[in-house]
């Protein structure tokens, strides 16, 4: 990667106004890049069949509504066409004016020549659902990028004849560059020095993984992988038949291969070590998770009746979050008549079709039910700032990324009362049990009941994903270090104390 900082990142004089000018260029893109793909979602569904079946219907239907709420329909020709060809908007062009001999925004990605920290993104370069392990993913990689530490970063992805390659064509489209701009993808050569970070989980790609990593060690390439949970192994009736086997591959590879498990709560550590082999040792971490979404543009949410209770619900739509049990008790609050309001915020997932057909009946006959199934981080934050209540009914989690990103914003929280999530809320916030719709009805009903003594979601010390990615890279220099018998350099926050080592 080519890049033009100089000097120790962690001790440069302006870090902080760095990174920041470097975070917002990264939303910039991804803002651009949304766009981008909402275009040519709009564009498809206009060349579709049903889009000119219904034709006749929209015109009948603007002639009640007046010319201006119509789109012309010979307007869908121009918007596709315009979806084929490259979309330059003026801060891409200036970027490109200003970086043209770097091909990176000054000192994006670290030091020319220095270590290399490879870091693995293949999943979310094949496709950014934007949800769970590639949030999180998209998230850390982001501040590697801003603030390196020292370390060249360089995005690779598994290729299709085996081993590494350069992502180069990811990279560019994440910076907002044109496609090409960082060259093509080409086969990774490790040398000594470089470090793997994996911080997508390849669970579905354990043979093409066993064999890149085999060649990294070969190379003496130290291997650190991130899980995100162990439910597969430990309920395969929550997930697809093809997913437990796959995990378990995945195991097997992380057992054989990883110098370092880097696991995202305590809870995911504890039945990692139980399962790992016998005489499997690797060295496991705990790292703290961030919780803070990027500032946005306000974004309209549906109205809600009222005096109504908002409540909010976030997560992909699958059998363990139980949005069946949450249906229920919301049905219940109603003919008990309590106002409330259910959001959710989710992707459909699997083993959900009967589930999804009663949430659009209800979405459809309701006014108080809202389903918003592919809402940005622009949308999820409005949602954290306009509903009283986080419930999360699930099962199993690794973490619970929404937790506290709706504490950070004013969102008081309601919990299963499972370990994983005593871990990451503690005293903030309230818990249930029980998995019918009464168990829950009544814990909502004993939330509103309890106003001005209700724990305060933010008396836990929630970190930004700033900090959690310096926990991430004290980790692994003091790892890389450690291994190269040389002195341990931590890196700091510019403005904040020195972060504490990360639970080992």
């Amino acid at each position: 990667m080519a890049a033009a900082m100089t000097g120790n990142p962690a001790m440069d004089p302006g870090p902080g106004e760095t990174a920041a000018l470097h975070r917002l260029w990264l939303q910039m893109a991804a803002k651009e890049a949304r766009c981008r793909s909402l275009e040519a979602r709009l564009a498809q569904m206009e060349q579709s069949r049903s889009w000119r079946i219904t034709a006749p219907l929209r015109a009948l239907a603007g002639r009640f509504r007046g010319p201006a709420s119509v789109r012309p329909e010979d307007g869908s020709a121009g918007l596709a066409d315009s979806g084929s060809k490259t979309h330059a908007p003026a801060w891409q062009e200036v970027f490109e004016e200003t970086t043209r001999s770097a091909g990176l925004p000054a000192g994006l990605g670290g030091v020319a020549g220095a270590p290399r920290c490879l870091v693995d993104v293949t999943e979310l370069a094949a496709e950014d659902l934007g949800a769970g392990v590639q949030r999180l993913t998209r998230r850390w990689l982001n501040e590697l990028l801003v603030a390196p530490a020292g370390y060249a970063i360089e995005p690779v992805r598994l290729g299709e004849r085996g081993g590494y390659v350069l992502a180069r064509q990811f990279l560019a489209e994440l910076l907002g560059l044109a496609p090409g701009a960082l060259g093509a993808d080409t086969e990774l050569e490790p040398v000594l020095g470089d470090y793997l970070l994996g911080l997508d989980f390849c669970r579905d790609r354990a043979a093409a993984l066993d064999l890149a990593l085999d060649r990294l060690q070969q190379a003496r390439v130290p291997i650190a992988l991130v899980l995100p949970d162990m439910l597969p192994a430990q309920h395969p009736d929550w997930f697809p038949p093809s997913i437990a086997p796959a995990f378990a591959s995945w195991l097997q590879v992380c057992a054989r291969r990883a110098d370092t498990v880097l696991c995202i709560s305590r809870d995911v550590a504890e039945v990692l070590r139980k399962r790992l082999p016998e005489g499997c040792c690797p060295r496991i971490v705990v790292l703290p998770m961030g919780a803070d979404l990027a500032a946005g543009a306000p974004v309209p949410l549906p109205a809600r009746q009222p005096g109504a209770l908002r409540l909010l619900m976030v997560g992909t739509i699958e059998p363990r979050k139980r949005y069946a049990q949450a249906l229920d008790a919301f049905e219940l609050l109603e003919r008990r008549g309590v106002a409330v309001d259910l959001l959710i915020v989710g992707r459909p997932g699997w083993e959900t079709a009967a589930l999804l057909a009663r949430i659009r009946r209800l979405a459809s006959s309701k006014p108080n039910l809202h389903w918003l199934d592919d809402a940005d981080d622009a949308t999820l934050q409005a949602a954290y700032r306009q509903s009283e209540l986080l419930v999360m009914a699930s099962a199993g989690e690794g973490y619970g990324l929404p937790i506290g990103e709706a504490a950070l914003l004013g969102c008081e929280l309601l919990l299963r009362d499972i370990p994983v999530f005593r871990e990451v809320a503690g005293a903030s916030a309230s818990y249930f049990d029980g998995n019918d719709g009464a168990s829950l009805a009544d814990a909502i009903t004993r939330w509103i009941a309890a106003y001005g003594t209700r724990p305060d979601p933010n008396a836990r010390d929630w970190l930004s994903w700033q900090h959690s990615a310096f926990s991430l890279k004290n980790e692994t220099i003091q790892w890389v270090s450690e291994a190269d018998a040389q002195p341990v350099q931590r890196v700091t926050v510019a403005g904040s104390d020195p972060i504490p080592p990360a639970e080992t």
